[in-house]
Order: structure tokens, then sequence, then C-alpha cells
């Protein structure tokens, strides 16, 4: 078996069909898709066994909901594939991805593949890929030229932080998704992947565009919850400890990465109209494993906007921050004439 395609499954019941014909389609034939139901309370799992009842290539897991993570566990536990590949249930791919992928795995002998990814909602689409050069990197060219973006540079520039739209050695892959904490609903992808890319000898970074990602206002990606915040804490605590070894600036970047999670999470409550909740933000903030990185974050070349923020952060003017990026918010919004 080549791949084993899992897919996490929780509530996306209108989006679901897609997501498995795109991978019923694949022109590339040697996979196996793991359907890993999480207890969704809608008609997904009807819709996951009606599917393997059709198709031999399907394994149906169901389980009592866990989160995201519990449920990539899951489909990793029983996969068979020589490859693994993450797939989110309300996004689709190409009909060439594992036909892609299959000829870069033969030529290049990859532990890593990472692919851009086509970001849509209903206005519009644009394209993402990594901010490195297209290519094969072995363990040298690695250290020179994704360790320095691999969680966040001086530019606040990163790797993209996602294990959907990737294809991983099984072997690497297996020991590092098992030992995510699954609590982590937020930041869990970076959980798994920087320790991944610390120990790959091979990756090949393609900026072809073959996973569709939807941006959906009721994904957890998108939505805000004080509860995120304690999430970002294990989460930072994980990445801190790692030593600064094979990444020699690997603490300074999780530093900038806890700065500008802080600075997500208030965009975040902004959308949701959170300032209610501005004294429990400002008692987050200045927990000692996020109050580190506001502090000691080096960075450059970021907009006007962010540094005004970032400033007001480090100064612990957490409530001026949330109402400078409002004001900020609603300028945009005006000169759009958007309500």
């Amino acid at each position: 078996m080549k791949f084993s395609v899992i897919v996490p499954i929780y509530n996306i019941e209108p989006y679901l069909p897609e997501c498995i014909e795109s991978v019923l389609a694949q022109t590339f034939p040697d996979f196996e898709l793991i359907l890993v139901d999480d207890g969704s309370p809608d008609n997904c799992p009807a819709i996951c066994d009606r599917y393997a009842e059709k198709d031999p290539r399907i394994r149906v897991i169901h389980k009592e909901n866990g989160g995201l993570v519990s449920a990539r566990q899951a489909g990793a536990e029983i996969a068979s594939g020589t490859y693994i590949y993450c797939l989110d249930g309300d996004d689709y791919v190409k009909p060439t991805l594992l036909e892609e992928a299959a000829k870069l795995c033969e030529e290049k002998d990859a532990d890593i593949i990472g692919f851009g990814a086509r970001y849509f909602n209903s206005q519009t689409a644009w394209d993402v890929v990594d901010p490195v050069p297209e290519g094969w990197y072995d363990r040298g060219a690695i250290r020179q030229t994704i360790f320095p973006k691999l969680l966040m540079d001086a530019q606040m520039t990163f790797m993209l932080h996602f294990l959907w739209g990737k294809i991983f050695r099984r072997s690497l892959y297996l020991p590092y998704q098992m030992a995510v904490d699954r609590r982590i609903s937020l930041g869990e992808d970076v959980a798994c992947l920087m320790p991944i890319y610390m120990q790959a000898q091979c990756v090949y970074i393609s900026h072809k565009c073959l996973y569709c990602f939807r941006q959906r206002e009721a994904s957890i990606s998108r939505s805000f919850s004080m509860k995120q915040f304690d999430q970002l804490v294990i989460g930072i605590e994980d990445l801190r400890k790692y030593e600064n070894d094979p990444v020699p600036d690997f603490q300074a970047q999780v530093d900038r990465y806890a700065l500008l999670a802080v600075l997500v999470q208030l965009v975040s409550a902004i959308a949701r109209n959170g300032g209610d909740q501005l004294d429990a933000i400002c008692r987050y903030v200045h927990h000692p494993v996020l109050w580190q990185g506001v502090q000691n974050a080096v960075y450059s070349g970021v907009s006007a906007k962010s540094r005004i923020a970032y400033k007001l952060l480090r100064l612990g003017q957490i409530k001026a921050a949330y109402y400078f990026l409002l004001l900020c918010e609603q300028l945009k919004r005006s000169v759009k004439n958007e309500p």
C-alpha cells in the first residue's frame, strides 16, 4: 500500500461527500482512505458507511468525540500505507495529487513532500505556498534554508504550519502524531510538524496547489474561545522542550510564534465581539509561558500596524492593543463600505 489518506470528521455533513469523492477520483489508485468519525452528531457517520459499502479502499472508524488530535491518532494507528496524507473533511484535493506525490516519492525518496494549497471562500480564491524555493532539500539544505523559517523567522514568515496538504513517511510521522497532547485544538499541527521536520533527512517542497482549503466562518481555526489560551499555553510549553539543536535559534522562533499567537487571538476576539472578555484576555496574555514570548520576541520588517500592536503588547497595554486593532478593522470596513 502506497498511501493512507486520513480524514478526521466532525459535524461537516454538507462538505464530506465532496471530500470523499475527491479522493476516490484520484488518478493514482494505490491508496486506502481512512474516515475517522469523531462522534459526529450529524449524518456524517451514515455517509461514511455508505461510501465504505461501495469502495473496498475505504475504512471507517467510529469513535467517541475526542477532538481533532485523537481522530488523527486513531487513523494513524490503523494506517498501512508507506506514506500518510492528512486531509480535513471539509476540504478536498485535486485528482492528480497522489499521482504527483507517487512520482516524487519514487524520484526523491523524501520523508516529507509539502504541496501548496488553494484557499477559497464564497467570494474569492488564492494560492498559498511555502516561503522557500521549490525543490529537493537534503539534510544540509534543510538546515540552511528550512530551519530558519521552520516556526517563525525574524520577518515573521514561516513554513506552512499544517499537517494537511503534506505527504509524510509513515514511520517518521506515526510516533510524533501519537505523542501530541489530545487536549490541544489550536496549534495541534505545529506540535506534530516541528519534530518531524527536525528529524527529516530529505524534504521536497512543491509549489503546486493541489489541496483545496475551504475557509469557513464556523471552522475551529476561525473561532474564538477563552479555552484557546489554555491550549496555546500547553502547545508553547511543549515547543519549549526542544533545545536549539538541530534548529539553532528555535527558542527565539518560539518567542515570535507566541507573540503572533497572542495577536491572532486578539484579532479573533474582535471578530467575535469579545470585548467583554478583555479582563480575562489580559490575565491570559500575562501567563508566564505567553508573556515570555511577548517580552522576548525579536522581529523586523513587519507592517506598521503589527509593529504598533506588538509594541503595545510588550508594554503590557493589552486593552490598548485590542482597541487599536479594533479601530484598524473598523477603518478597513469603512473603506470597503462594509457594515
